[in-house]
């Protein structure tokens, strides 16, 4: 039984297909490895014109500019009122709203 203070040993990473459901890439690597890090060695599963959608613990230049080398684009997920948002898509709008 692990004591309930202990830090975690491993850091798991994927990436995944909501279209088709999934996962493309998978990683389980020690916990102190950076997420920016493993994202860089999804990439290798990835085609060029991919969408990524980031959470916002990603950003970094030299990160952008390995996806933009590789012809991959990326949204970042911001996290409003405990659900994820879209980037251009305004807090409060209702589905099926068009304005805005």
């Amino acid at each position: 039984m692990v004591p309930a203070h202990s830090a975690p040993a491993a850091r798991i990473s994927q990436v995944y297909d909501p279209l088709n459901g999934l996962i493309l890439d998978a990683l389980i690597a020690p916990y102190h490895r950076d997420e920016r890090d493993l994202l860089v060695e999804h990439l290798a599963a990835l085609e060029a014109g991919s969408l990524l959608l980031l959470d916002m613990g990603y950003p970094a230049f030299w990160l952008f500019a390995a996806l933009q080398t590789r012809k991959l684009d990326w949204r970042r997920a911001r996290q409003l009122g405990g659900r994820p948002e879209l980037p251009g898509r305004r807090a409060g709008r209702r589905r099926g709203d068009a304005s805005g």
